[in-house]
């Protein structure tokens, strides 16, 4: 048998609920199984009690090299589900085991019991030397267990912890604490209460991860040529009218072998749609700072999982848009079927749990096919195999820990940053080839836009059509510091007059309408964008738009997908609107799918009724 990560969490019902121990816990799991080439096992034991425990260790053949305690605690005593465990007979059973490397004792003042494991022989033991905090005592243990899943030693991860508690102390609200009939503490000392303490001499030890094969990883920084040509040659059966001319492009790289990458990330520009092509800008783009690449790669390796989501993301936007423009052959228990996907979209912006997009987008399918409805998606049915596939559930957990590494601040040596860079652009690779749907039903690209992202942003419109976040007009120079995260958010700017960091300009967001809604024909292609944001007084544009102080809905044709088109909530005369069919003398007014404003504005509410959640 592989050697096993024990897991046991209690609350017990005499004390102090906590409330992170569910999160802490199946945080580690989830982190630990995501590992590539592990060679262990991870047991996870909700509510333990202490015959959970026997049970566990007394399993014939199983190796557990490390256990790991979260709940109520004291100098000598554990609490578990129904009752109170003796450290000193805990430890003295681990004796008979005889294969425990590491004991993690999350409670409070557990330092007291690291004479009894250490008795036990077990080399590594971590406790506290007063009561700590649940929200850090949860933080805390995450943050070991990020830098033990990339192979480092016990010593080094709890060093890194250390560096990390010293960061962000002053950032930990603290409230409930995990001790038995404790007062509460006063003011904190400087050290840290958490310790490792190791036996003499004892050997190193970390997680048993198999290396990477020698060579298999580049040693000089990441590049993208070879991700960048296998998209190309993924999308070269697709059959968009934008990418037929790259097919010579594409034809060229299967002959000859990988061009520059400014080749072709101008040709993917023009192939893949908006927001995928903002992930690409954003994955070739970041700049290396050549004094400090840790944050580069953090970044780097947060962009690709955004590549990745964004693939689904879009996948489920084009799936909701066929059936609610096919709602009327829909009937009521397939439109109760239908609102589940409909919250998740609107209430789960990017950044949800990757694998839960798979029962999203399989129920969106479901419903299309069980209605009848023959003018589904073309090719989107291919994506099904792909979602159940162990493929996927890998990449799935592969990404959610970049993210994971991202928003903990995990500092990656450059090392273990480039192997987890180009397995990255394998997972993208690998499931590319699935997503070629988006790329032919959503017809544009991000020519010639500057893009800037942003991670933080106010929260301003809380009903709004789409239910975004958006910049608010007072949030100044100050709006990057807010706490709520922006996670999938872009600001483009059409021209480098739109953005003023001190006075909002547009924020866009790739939700997809069909364009063929406004003519009443059949479904055939997703052909207009809708989103919301403000028009800064600065702004020089050939549209000469006035800043307005109320919310706008801005519309882009695809046709033409350098320009754009107000629509004001609150002036509906209609001046600004042309219709699908007038003929405008104004080039800059030339193919733009737009419909009068009464039309429109009567549109626009049935969108807001049927398609957002109120």
């Amino acid at each position: 048998m592989k050697p096993t990560v024990l897991i046991f969490y209690a609350n017990n019902q005499g004390q102090t609920y906590l409330g992170e121990l569910d999160k802490e816990c199946k945080g580690i799991q989830q982190l630990l199984n995501a590992v590539e080439r592990r060679e262990y096992e991870v047991s996870l034991i909700p509510q333990t009690s202490i015959s959970d425990i026997i049970k566990e260790l007394n399993i014939p053949g199983r190796l557990v090299e490390i256990i790991h305690f979260s709940g109520h605690a004291n100098d000598s005593v554990l609490l578990f589900g129904d009752n109170a465990a003796d450290a000193a007979a805990f430890a003295d059973k681990l004796k008979s085991v005889r294969t425990v490397k590491l004991a993690f004792l999350n409670g409070c003042s557990s330092k007291g019991q690291v004479r009894f494991f250490h008795d036990a022989g077990v080399p590594y033991v971590i406790a506290t030397s007063r009561p700590v905090e649940d929200t850090k005592a949860s933080w805390l243990a995450n943050q070991f267990y990020n830098y033990l899943s990339l192979g480092r030693t016990v010593n080094a991860a709890f060093d890194e912890i250390q560096k990390d508690a010293r960061l962000l102390k002053t950032d930990l609200s603290l409230v409930v604490n995990r001790g038995i009939g404790l007062a509460p503490t006063g003011q904190e000392p400087e050290e840290l209460e958490w310790g490792l303490y190791a036996l003499a001499d004892s050997a190193e030890y970390k997680l048993p991860i198999t290396l990477p094969a020698a060579g298999q990883t580049p040693q000089n920084g990441v590049r993208h040529t070879r991700l960048l040509s296998k998209m190309l040659v993924a999308l070269k059966n697709q059959t968009s009218p934008i990418s037929t001319k790259y097919k010579n492009t594409i034809a060229t790289i299967e002959l000859q072998g990988e061009p520059a990458d400014k080749i072709m990330v101008r040709s993917l520009l023009e192939i893949l749609p908006y927001p995928l092509g903002i992930r690409l800008q954003q994955i070739n783009g970041i700049p290396q700072d050549d004094g400090d690449l840790s944050e580069y790669h953090r970044q780097l390796l947060y962009d690709y999982a955004l590549f990745f989501e964004t693939q689904l993301n879009l996948s489920t936007i084009l799936l909701l848009s066929q059936i609610w423009q096919n709602k009327t052959a829909i009937d009521l228990s397939l439109q109760e079927t239908f609102k589940p996907i409909r919250d998740f979209l609107t209430n789960n912006r990017l950044n949800h749990s990757l694998a839960d997009y798979a029962v999203v987008i399989q129920k969106g399918i479901e419903i299309l096919n069980t209605a009848g409805i023959d003018n589904i998606i073309p090719k989107i049915e291919n994506v099904r195999d792909y979602l159940t596939s162990g493929a996927f559930g890998k990449a799935c957990a592969f990404f959610d820990v970049n993210k994971n590494y991202f928003w903990s601040h995990i500092r990656l040596s450059q090392e273990e940053a480039v192997e987890r860079c180009y397995a990255s652009q394998e997972h993208i690779i690998g499931g590319l080839p699935y997503f070629s749907f988006v790329v032919e039903n959503i017809l544009t690209s991000v020519r010639d836009v500057d893009t800037i992202n942003f991670r933080h942003v106010d929260k301003y419109f809380a009903s709004s059509v789409s239910q975004l976040v958006a910049v608010s007009e007072d949030a100044g120079s100050n709006f990057m510091m807010n706490p709520s995260p922006m996670e999938n958010k872009s600001i483009l700017c059409f021209s480098k007059y739109d953005y003023d960091p001190s006075t909002p300009s547009i924020n866009l967001f790739p939700f997809l309408l069909d364009r063929n809604v406004f003519i009443k024909q059949a479904a055939t292609e997703i052909d207009l964008y809708l989103f919301l944001g403000f028009f800064s007084d600065e702004m020089i544009t050939n549209l000469s738009i006035r800043k307005v102080g109320n919310p706008c809905f801005y519309f882009m044709s695809l046709k033409n997908p350098q320009k754009i088109w107000r629509f004001n909530d609150e002036d509906p005369s209609g001046s600004d609107l042309a219709h699908i069919d007038d003929v405008v003398a104004e080039t800059y007014r030339q193919n733009h799918l737009l419909t009068n404003a009464g039309e429109l504005n009567t549109y626009l509410s049935k969108f807001k009724t049927f398609f957002i959640a109120s």
